[in-house]
């Protein structure tokens, strides 16, 4: 597992590494509770990811939604 620090508007963490998908919510929940996430990413993304991270994300009780853009 990688952990890059990120510079934007705001400085956030992002965590790279084999198996994060199916402990991505779990990992959310963690940082960030809450009770909803919204899955934004692009086509060729959402083909071979977002169901993974949104079943995920539900499993943690997180009310989910997909955006997919072109």
């Amino acid at each position: 597992m990688t952990e890059v620090t990120v510079e934007a508007s705001k400085i956030y963490r992002v965590i790279i590494g084999e198996g994060m998908l199916p402990v991505s919510g779990s990992m959310i929940n963690s940082q960030c509770g809450g009770s909803a996430a919204c899955v934004v990413c692009g086509d060729a993304v959402s083909g071979l990811y977002a169901g993974a991270v949104c079943d995920s994300l539900r499993r943690s009780g997180y009310e989910v939604c997909r955006f997919v853009y072109p």
